[in-house]
């Protein structure tokens, strides 16, 4: 992954606003993402986001009619400026490092940490008014004419409590979706491609990677480490039941192509591999190397392709 960007592209200068909006949309209410691997998993994901997208335009009329209301009350116009405020100062924060140093952090919703509470704040704070019924509270936004029959609609069929506590059971949902990696899954699933490769593999595996290092603002290793952290959880060769008839073995290659002095990947890959007994599955991830005159050739079976997000090239070494 490469947050470095180059802001000559007029999309490095959209996609962050997208990816932003994008991105605090899902902090209130997430869609259900995960790995397909059937037709109706699609099917499912497809009714969810259909259900979601309705919520959302029910949603928003409603909360921004609440958010007027909040306004016009001393305390509530004082938290929101002091929330947005916030929010206004991790925007600026946020565009600065996007436009000004070229790092494109919106690409990682993760790092959504930044302003996420004050989202929840926010939030809170918008549905806390609809808590008391309309009918029996002058608290509780009033009905506006111009959202038509979306405000009639939830005052008189979702009012007050009902409302908030709808609200909470499809953020609870969503929470509960992400919590059980059914929502912004990980990129990488090591837990399928480590059973792939013991699958496709007859001899010792060797697992490798070349890694380049010259790059600003990447992140370095993040498929191999992911590898090797799920290795030591759950496939460990100690273990029983880890699936390995002999521990596998790593090789990891650091190059820099702009120094006119370094050996070519293949000649240190080679170098690398000249200890290790044959046979044995080379399992390299993100390079295909030449190793030909070494004994390696492409495997007949799954020589190469995408597993989990895993760009891999198979081969064996005779």
């Amino acid at each position: 992954a490469i947050l470095q960007v180059d802001l000559s592209d007029p999309r490095a200068w959209i996609s962050p606003v997208l990816q932003l909006l994008a991105t605090g949309l899902q902090v209130f209410w997430t869609p259900l993402m995960f790995f397909a691997t059937h037709p109706l998993h699609l099917v499912a994901m497809g009714i969810f986001g259909l259900g979601l997208l309705t919520a959302l335009v029910g949603l928003g009329p409603s909360l921004w009619s609440a958010g007027h209301h909040l306004w016009q009350q001393p305390q509530g116009r004082q938290g929101l400026r002091i929330v947005g405020s916030f929010l206004g100062g991790m925007a600026l924060l946020i565009a600065a490092l996007c436009y000004g140093y070229g790092a494109d952090i919106t690409r990682g919703i993760r790092y959504s940490f930044i302003y996420y509470p004050a989202l929840i704040v926010a939030m809170a704070g918008m549905v806390a008014p609809f808590w008391h019924p309309p009918a029996d509270s002058p608290s509780a936004p009033p009905p506006d004419p111009q959202m038509g029959s979306v405000q009639v609609f939830l005052r008189w069929w979702l009012p007050g409590r009902r409302w908030a506590q709808a609200i909470a059971l499809l953020t609870g949902i969503c929470g509960l979706l992400v919590s059980l990696n059914l929502a912004i899954p990980k990129v990488y699933g090591p837990e399928r491609f480590v059973p792939f490769v013991q699958e496709h593999s007859s001899h010792p595996i060797v697992l490798g990677t070349v890694e380049p290092l010259h790059q600003p603002g990447q992140v370095v290793g993040i498929e191999y480490l992911s590898i090797l952290w799920e290795l030591h959880r759950h496939f460990h060769p100690s273990q029983v039941d880890s699936g390995w008839s002999t521990p596998p073995q790593f090789v990891a290659i650091g190059w820099n192509p702009d120094d006119p002095n370094s050996v070519s990947i293949d000649q240190r890959l080679a170098l690398a591999l000249t200890p290790q007994p044959r046979p044995f599955d080379l399992w390299m991830l993100r390079h295909n190397p030449d190793l030909t005159a070494q004994g390696c050739t492409p495997a007949d079976d799954m020589a190469q392709g995408n597993k989990a997000s895993y760009f891999y090239h198979h081969l064996v070494c005779r």
